[in-house]
């Protein structure tokens, strides 16, 4: 009876260490650390990459004390055509020497007319002394199947400009009249001027008027 009594004290004592064993195993503190570690795996993932780009950044940076100059910026400026100069190298032509023309005011004085095969005719009287206009006044008949009578005059235009063409405008309708020389050539022409014409479509077919000066004969 003793030995039975002994057999289950031991036995109580032998579970009870077993059961106080099993609750500290549970408890384990490297759980914790195994979290806190886990945390903080991506600082250090990323940290490489870090340390790769500020590396890169600073290897494009020139050393200290180095004095960086800006670029040279273009002269875009045209400085090759002084007035009435000859005998000017052209960096356009591979330093060939070409021979430009003088800027001077334009000098017309004419009375013409004209007509080709088509049909196409009109006359001019255009005088211009040292650029200013004094009187300017063109007709132009447009065959079919276009046909049409356009009058250009200076009623309502102002001239704007002289040199090195001349430019009348008419603020109103926005007609405008330009005048400028190729040699012996003076060339009239007209833009926006639909309402100087009979029929809008007319206008579409007036051809710039090409006075021959030393002539006196337009086309």
């Amino acid at each position: 009876m003793q030995g039975t009594r002994f057999g289950m004290i031991s036995g109580g004592i032998l579970a009870t260490i077993l059961a106080l064993s099993s609750t500290g195993c549970g408890n384990s503190p490297s759980k914790p650390e195994a979290r806190s570690e886990s945390k903080s795996e991506p600082a250090r993932t990323a940290s490489p990459t870090a340390a790769g780009s500020s590396s890169a950044a600073s290897s494009s940076l020139p050393p200290m004390g180095t004095v960086i100059t800006p670029p040279q910026q273009l002269n875009t400026k045209d400085t090759t055509r002084p007035t009435g100069v000859a005998g000017v190298r052209s960096r356009l032509l591979d330093g060939r020497t070409i021979t430009l023309p003088p800027i001077r005011p334009l000098q017309v004085n004419t009375r013409c007319n004209f007509i080709n095969e088509t049909g196409y005719k009109g006359d001019a009287v255009v005088e211009v002394k040292e650029g200013i206009v004094l009187q300017m006044r063109v007709l132009v008949d447009v065959p079919e199947p276009n046909k049409g009578r356009c009058v250009f005059d200076m009623s309502g235009m102002v001239q704007t400009k002289s040199v090195p063409s001349i430019e009348l405008l008419n603020q109103a309708t926005g007609c405008t009249a330009r005048m400028w020389e190729q040699g012996e050539t003076a060339v009239v022409s007209f833009s926006n001027c639909a309402t100087s014409c009979t029929s809008r479509e007319s206008f579409k077919y007036v051809w710039p008027v090409l006075i021959n000066r030393s002539a006196n004969h337009c086309d």
